[in-house]
């Protein structure tokens, strides 16, 4: 059965204005534009790979991320775990909402990795005498001989992940790394790239 055309006020072959703007809005998006049409292309990845920002940047995470579980397999601590316990370590005594900026995870997340680490006996938590509200983390020797146990497998990750490298090489990524972060802290925010969603 024929699907029946909606009813308009004005004939078909007659474009509004309002049509004519979509129909420009949808080629718009379709054309690249200078700034994309010259995009190099990875010569060195076997899948198609653009040497842009944003997908070397996923396509470095992924392979990162599992290389780290591959490493770390057999271990105790999780990726963020381990993150945390490493921060505590260096920074003894900090609030929840300074540890998720330094470990990069929201605040809903980093209560729950917490809540895991302490029933573990990794972590424990004091009350802040300056603010009765606050509650401030140390880690427990049992949490910091975890993390100690588990480096190991961390540096052998490491190690995969950079091997392609020279070791100046290797600095050098890190500070070219380093000084992109630190042009763009403000978007350093957890979630901050999500999409939101309408209505």
């Amino acid at each position: 059965m024929p699907r029946a055309e909606p009813k308009t006020d004005l004939p078909p072959s007659r474009p509004t204005k309002t049509a004519g703007k979509a129909k420009l809005k949808s080629a718009a998006r379709l054309d690249p534009g200078p700034m994309h049409s010259g995009l190099q292309m990875s010569k060195l990845a076997s899948i198609p790979l653009p040497r842009a920002p944003v997908p070397m940047a996923r396509r470095f995470t992924q392979i990162a991320t599992a290389i780290w579980a591959e490493a770390c397999a057999g271990e105790s601590l999780s990726h963020p775990e381990f993150a945390v316990l490493g921060c505590l370590g260096r920074e003894p005594g900090l609030d929840q909402i300074n540890l998720a900026a330094r470990v990069g995870v929201d605040r809903t997340n980093i209560g729950l990795i917490i809540d895991g680490l302490e029933k573990s006996g990794f972590v424990e938590r004091s009350v802040n005498p300056k603010d009765r509200r606050a509650r401030l983390m140390r880690v427990t020797p049992a949490g910091q001989q975890a993390h100690t146990s588990q480096t190991r497998q961390v540096a052998v990750a490491r190690e995969k992940i950079l091997g392609p490298l020279t070791a100046a090489e290797r600095e050098t990524l890190y500070d070219l790394l380093e000084r992109i972060i630190a042009a763009n802290e403000q978007y350093s925010i957890p979630g901050a790239g999500r999409r939101k969603r309408s209505g």
